[in-house]
Order: C-alpha cells, then sequence, then structure tokens
C-alpha cells in the first residue's frame, strides 16, 4: 500500500536537482547581463530602496537628447534580497504539482510500489517502479530556457 506516496517521496530529488539547475541558469545570466552592462557605459543601474533597505536593482539607459533617462529593464531577480529561499520554495512547489499529477495518472496509494528507482543524466530523469507486478516508468524532460523557466515534461506508463 502507499504506492503514490512511497514513489512521490523518492521522485522528490528530480525536482531539488531541477531547482538547481534553474538557479544556476539564472545567475548565469545575471553575470553575463553585468558584464554587458559593465561594457555598455550608456546604462546606469540604480538602487532601489524601500525605507533605509536596498530592494533591488533597476537599469536605466541614458538619453542625452533629452537629458535623462528611459526605463529598460528590471533588473534580474537575483538583486534581491534572499531571492533564492522564495524562488526554491515556489520553483518545487509548481514542479512538484507537475510530477504528482503525472504520478497519479496511473498510480494511488492502494497499489503497492517496490524496487523504486530514480536516475538523473543529462537532461532527464526517470521514476521507475514496479507497482502491483506491473512495469511504471515516468520519464521527465527538461524544456524551457532562455525566457521560460526550466520544468519537465513527463510521460508515463504502468503495463
Amino acid at each position: 500500500m502507499n504506492a503514490l506516496k512511497d514513489i512521490k517521496k523518492q521522485a522528490e530529488v528530480i525536482v531539488n536537482d531541477l531547482a538547481v539547475r534553474e538557479i544556476n541558469r539564472i545567475e548565469g545570466n545575471s553575470i553575463a547581463f553585468e558584464t554587458y552592462l559593465t561594457a555598455n557605459p550608456d546604462f546606469i543601474i540604480y538602487s532601489d530602496w524601500s525605507g533605509d533597505k536596498q530592494i533591488g536593482k533597476t537599469v536605466r539607459k541614458y538619453n542625452s537628447e533629452t537629458s535623462g533617462s528611459i526605463d529598460l529593464y528590471e533588473y534580474f531577480m537575483t538583486q534581491r534580497k534572499n531571492w533564492k529561499d522564495t524562488f526554491t520554495v515556489d520553483f518545487k512547489g509548481a514542479n512538484m504539482m507537475k510530477l504528482n499529477r503525472a504520478l497519479a495518472k496511473h498510480i494511488s496509494d492502494d497499489m503497492t510500489a517496490s524496487d523504486i528507482k530514480v536516475n538523473i543524466a543529462g537532461d532527464g530523469a526517470e521514476v521507475r517502479a514496479n507497482v502491483d507486478d506491473k512495469y511504471f516508468r515516468t520519464f521527465a524532460t527538461v524544456c524551457g530556457g532562455y525566457i521560460q523557466c526550466l520544468h519537465y515534461r513527463y510521460r508515463s506508463s504502468l503495463k
């Protein structure tokens, strides 16, 4: 009994791994953006303050014709204080919901699971198990990227 719960618990590791990948991707983009700004002096980084606390940064491009500045880009969330904590909780929650939905298509808690294995490799992950003497498999493929956040697409089967 408790097949769904047992497999969910084991499979949570793939969502944790995906969260780490997405945080690394965001941090890489932030470094690349800062490098770009450094090489282009027309861009000015302003600190955004709330009371006496810096809450983030805004990037503006200086416009010499109007002697002012134009809003260009809301600086990456990496400039926000404690962004990783909030992002990780939200990201894991959303992706666990998708994983749970994929698992629940074929499995319920009144089934029994054994030999649960989770494999993470390259741009994918899979969960395999023996569920009531049938072979269960869900294969997750990483999707998303530059504009869209990373997430998994799941294909599941119980044969």
